[in-house]
């Protein structure tokens, strides 16, 4: 009897957890979506060098600021509720220059205490031709 109730409690231990991988397993993290919006290759390092290299691919120094605009919404950047970026701005330490600021946050289940975010400042002269991509990581939680 003991046998019986012994591989009960195991299949049940088993079967929570499946069910806890598979929640863990649906929350995205900001990595993974900068990597999906950037064509960053799975196993790479979401690092700021490699987002901004990655990003500079899709959208050259001296692109537009409408090029900036409909790549991150080709992209899917501001769709989830968890992306979002600003129309340019006038930029609050460059004299002259302007930046759209894009922020991606963690979205998924409070599972994690501290959540990985990034911020990326497009940089825009005062033309609105991109000039440089600023890609900060920050981390945040209760």
């Amino acid at each position: 009897m003991s046998e019986i109730g012994g591989g009960i409690v195991r299949t049940m231990v088993i079967c929570m957890a499946l069910c806890a991988m598979t929640l863990l397993g649906c929350a995205t993290s900001a990595e993974n979506r900068v990597k999906r919006y950037f064509h960053i290759k799975r196993r790479g390092a979401a690092t700021a060098d490699a987002i901004r290299f990655a990003i500079l691919q899709m959208i050259p120094i001296g692109s537009s600021a409408e090029r900036v605009y409909a790549c991150l919404d080709e992209v899917g950047i501001g769709k989830d509720g968890y992306s979002v970026y600003d129309r340019a701005i006038e930029h609050p330490l460059m004299e002259g220059k302007k930046v759209i600021c894009c922020n991606i946050t963690y979205a998924g289940r409070p599972w994690r205490f501290v959540y990985r975010n990034y911020a990326i400042d497009f940089v825009l002269n005062d033309e609105g031709q991109l000039i440089d991509v600023d890609v900060g990581e920050g981390l945040s939680g209760p």
